[in-house]
């Protein structure tokens, strides 16, 4: 019974991966970084993905960066995040998923089947991507312990790959469950984690969302829309146009880091002298 469960996420993301892989889609320009609640500039996209970044393993100091690091996680699903109080706003930032061999959210990931969260009631129709789920589940409440004891500040949820999947599920709660907190979630190269019903019910609250994607990245096809899965939130696209091409793996992490720097210098901040 276990190898069935372990073979039927499988073969979604290999079919998934086999769908994607024959789509092309035009690269369309950069969005308007003036969307919803937000108003984002390239020093701020490129703050944001630092701090990402620093969600990546647990560091006395990241890079040198004025932040002080509280970092949380869960040993069982190797699921990290860290909470930096920065600039009048406390922001919580979760790890993408970890490239040593074998780590269990490398098989998290792979999970694709939708189910309901274990803190919700069985009424509910929320039904979200069953590996991210565990893994948010597993740090949840130390996170909302963080979140309530700052919820007098604007809240900034972050996450890059599979780290905004984690983000986006943490959006959901907190705006559930602290509705008067300023809450704001913003995603880089980001999988789909909410079937098309669970993203309906969160219409309301797109303005709070945005999800950075690089042109050509593959990830935020997956899983594909054919399985049910969609995207919340306003979209900014970035990197140079390269007319008509097929989703690339190559243009998820390194193309996505590049091309947030090229923006900052073209913009004229020099990024020595932010510190990150």
């Amino acid at each position: 019974m276990r190898g069935r469960r372990c073979i039927a996420p499988l073969t979604m993301w290999c079919a998934g991966l086999l769908f994607v892989s024959c789509v092309s889609v035009p690269v369309t320009p950069r969005s308007s970084m003036q969307t919803g609640i937000w108003d984002l500039n390239e020093e701020l996209l490129y703050r944001y993905w630092a701090m990402a970044e620093a969600a990546w393993r647990e560091q006395q100091q990241f890079r040198n960066a004025p932040w002080e690091l509280d970092y949380f996680s869960s040993e069982e699903t190797a699921t990290l995040a860290v909470a930096i109080h920065y600039d009048d706003a406390y922001h919580i930032a979760f790890r993408a998923t970890h490239d040593r061999a074998g780590s269990p959210d490398q098989y998290l990931n792979l999970y694709a089947v939708p189910r309901r969260p274990k803190y919700l009631e069985p009424d509910t129709s929320f039904r979200a991507h069953s590996g991210y789920l565990l893994r948010y589940e597993s740090i949840r409440t130390e996170l909302l312990s963080r979140v309530f004891a700052h919820r007098d500040q604007t809240v900034i949820l972050v996450g890059a790959s599979a780290g905004g999947a984690l983000a986006t599920l943490a959006f959901e709660e907190v705006r559930r469950t602290a509705p008067d907190v300023d809450l704001r979630l913003i995603t880089y190269s980001s999988p789909r984690v909410l079937t098309r019903a669970t993203r309906e019910m969160l219409l309301d609250e797109e303005n709070r969302v945005v999800r950075v994607v690089y042109s050509n990245d593959i990830v935020p096809a997956l899983p594909p829309a054919l399985f049910g899965y969609r995207h919340l939130g306003s979209h900014i696209q970035i990197g140079k146009p390269r007319g008509p091409v097929s989703l690339s793996v190559r243009d998820h992490h390194p193309r996505t880091r590049e091309a947030l720097r090229d923006l900052l210098i073209e913009s004229g901040v020099d990024r020595g002298s932010l510190g990150y």
